[in-house]
C-alpha cells in the first residue's frame, strides 16, 4: 500500500504520543522533501524533530511533475501541494491531509485521503487502540486540534463508542 502524507497528521499523532500508529498501520509512509523541511526545520518544536529522524518508516521524496507542484502551491501551502502531488505521481492508494482546501483539491483529482481522525478510527478497527475517544480529547488539549460537536459525534460512531 502507497501512502503519502502532509505534515498534519505526523505532527498531531506525533503530539498525542500516537506517531507509531501509522507504522503500524502502513509500514511505510511517503513524505515530499516540503512536507520534512515542515517537519524538520520549520517548526518550533527540537523534540519533535528529533522523534522525526528516528521514524525511519517516513521515507521522504521528491515531487517530480514541477508544473504541477507549482499549480497546486497557487492556492495551498508547500507542504499540502507537494503531498498531493506526490501521491497523484506514485498513484498512491491513501493520502494523509487534514486540511479542508487540501482535502477539496485532492478530491478534485480524485485521490483517496484520510485524516488523523480517519486514522484513528482505522486503527481502532485493526485493533491497534482501544478506544478513540480519549485521543479525540488529546488531540484538542495537546495538538491543539479543532473539531465540531458533529464531527466528534460522527467518529465516535464510526469507532463503535457512541
Amino acid at each position: 500500500m502507497i501512502v503519502v502524507s502532509n505534515t498534519s497528521p505526523i505532527l498531531n499523532l506525533l503530539h498525542i504520543g500516537k506517531l507509531d500508529i501509522l507504522q503500524h498501520l502502513f509500514d511505510e509512509v511517503i513524505i515530499p522533501e516540503e512536507v520534512r523541511y515542515e517537519l524538520l526545520e520549520k517548526g518550533p518544536y527540537p523534540k519533535d524533530a528529533a522523534q522525526i529522524r528516528k521514524a525511519l518508516w517516513l521515507r521522504t521524496e521528491k515531487v517530480e511533475n514541477s508544473d504541477l507542484l507549482t499549480a497546486l502551491k497557487a492556492d495551498l501551502d508547500d507542504g499540502e501541494a507537494a503531498a498531493i502531488a506526490l501521491a497523484i505521481e506514485k498513484n498512491a492508494d491513501l493520502l494523509l491531509i487534514d486540511e479542508k482546501a487540501g482535502r477539496a483539491l485532492a478530491a478534485h483529482f480524485d485521490v483517496e485521503m484520510a485524516g488523523v481522525l480517519g486514522v484513528l478510527v482505522i486503527a481502532k478497527r485493526k485493533k491497534l487502540i482501544r478506544a478513540v475517544s480519549p485521543m479525540l480529547k488529546d488531540l484538542v488539549k495537546k495538538a491543539g486540534f479543532r473539531i465540531t460537536d458533529q464531527l466528534k459525534a460522527t467518529i465516535l460512531k464510526m469507532s463503535d463508542e457512541a
